[in-house]
């Protein structure tokens, strides 16, 4: 059995990402790199904590984000640094 193409389960335009500027919609991003205010933040109920066992806390919150309504944008060019230390403080 054949599996469904994906424009049939997303719609026609599912394989274009929709622009803003330079930024792209998408219903997820990633948690390491997240800029939210502080009251849609307490809205949302922040990150939920049963998520965090499966690593998919920052996931859930931008679904919830994007469910009611707000845009979650991603940046292709945004750089990520991420300084390893040999212990924590």
């Amino acid at each position: 059995m054949q599996s469904p193409r994906r424009e049939n389960l997303l719609g026609p335009d599912a394989g274009h990402r929709r622009r803003r500027g330079r930024y792209y919609e998408s219903p997820a991003l990633v948690g390491c790199c997240l800029a939210v205010s502080r009251s849609l933040y307490k809205k949302l109920g922040g990150f939920a904590p049963d998520m965090v066992e499966w690593w998919v806390e920052d996931i859930d919150l931008a679904l919830c984000a994007w469910l009611i309504g707000h845009e979650v944008l991603h940046d292709p060019f945004a750089e990520i640094g991420h300084r390893f230390r040999a212990q924590t403080t």
